[in-house]
């Protein structure tokens, strides 16, 4: 797959979608505890590497890298996609870059290493694949990336069964007919009150059923539109309009956001396939494995990593 492009995610790094992963959540200590050991061992060997953070998002790694630099110089190169994540980087001391991680415009070997978490694996395997040719000898590459049937996959199939609940049933739709019903613009006050309860119920029975950041997206949403009915006489319809349409477009944003993440996880059988081409690639000490948030938890992640030959 290519990787999603901004706007999908533009919401979501400005920090307006309350849906951020439980179980990334609950990964995240594991997570910095994995990138804090990786870069110790690299600032073990040289001083100032140059690191590239592939896909970095808001910083995740970047900051635990620079946490683990102590009396090293590191210099973080941090690429992504979208200019919304980059910008909560302004004040970080890297170098940020607003790039596709299927197409980064770096020479080869101009890397000691290269990070990942959550995020290379949008751009396809290929993408993936074609690490190792960025890397100086003796660089590592550490990629912790999503897994399929792994607790973050689960958790974006069930936030995927809320909002295509709300999608399908027309939710934002049966609102506003029902909006401008009250205001005297639409014809059949009470059959659109009927269809809207329906649409509400068959919602609300899935939100009931999936204990997951979606449902909690539902129910604020279910309860801005409650307002929005009771105080019809206070809004203007035209304002209206605009605020219902963009709540559409925020569930398809969001809906389009999980289904990339289920898209970009990867199974057993591709990590072992990204490894063969690593070593290809001139790549040694390829191994993965999976992380866990807690011993009796389901995975959250694969773990990738190697070493480039001399």
């Amino acid at each position: 797959m290519t990787m999603t492009g901004e706007q999908p995610w533009a919401e979501f790094w400005q920090g307006e979608a309350d849906e951020a992963s439980v179980a990334s959540r609950r990964a995240s200590a594991a997570f910095a505890s994995l990138w804090r050991e990786w870069s110790t061992k690299l600032f073990e060997r040289r001083s100032d590497p140059v690191i590239l953070d592939v896909a970095c998002g808001a910083g995740s790694v970047s900051s635990e890298v620079m946490a683990a630099a102590q009396q090293a110089a590191p210099v973080i190169v941090s690429v992504d996609i979208a200019h919304s994540a980059l910008r909560k980087l302004q004040d970080a001391p890297v170098l940020r870059a607003t790039a596709d991680a299927a197409a980064l415009p770096f020479a080869e070997g101009s890397f000691d290493a290269i990070a990942s978490q959550y995020g290379v694996e949008y751009a396809g395997e290929d993408a993936l694949e074609a690490l190792p040719t960025l890397l100086a000898p003796h660089g590592r590459i550490r990629i912790l990336a999503h897994m399929t049937d792994g607790a973050v996959a689960q958790e974006c199939s069930d936030n995927l069964t809320v909002l295509n609940s709300l999608r399908e049933n027309e939710l934002i739709g049966r609102v506003s007919e029902l909006f401008q019903a009250l205001k005297g613009l639409r014809p059949d006050l009470a059959s659109r009150d009927a269809a809207f309860r329906l649409v509400a119920q068959a919602c609300g029975r899935e939100v009931q059923a999936h204990a997951c950041p979606a449902s909690t997206y539902a129910q604020r949403l279910f309860q801005d539109c409650s307002t929005v009915l009771q105080r019809n006489q206070a809004y203007d319809p035209k304002d209206m309009q605009v605020w219902f349409e963009g709540q559409a477009q925020s569930i398809d944003a969001y809906a389009a956001r999980m289904s990339a993440m289920l898209s970009a996880a990867l199974d057993r059988s591709q990590i072992e396939t990204v490894l063969r081409v690593w070593e290809h690639h001139g790549m040694a000490d390829c191994t993965f494995m999976p992380v866990y948030a807690a011993a009796d938890d389901t995975p959250a992640a694969w773990r990738l990593d190697a070493v480039r030959r001399s």
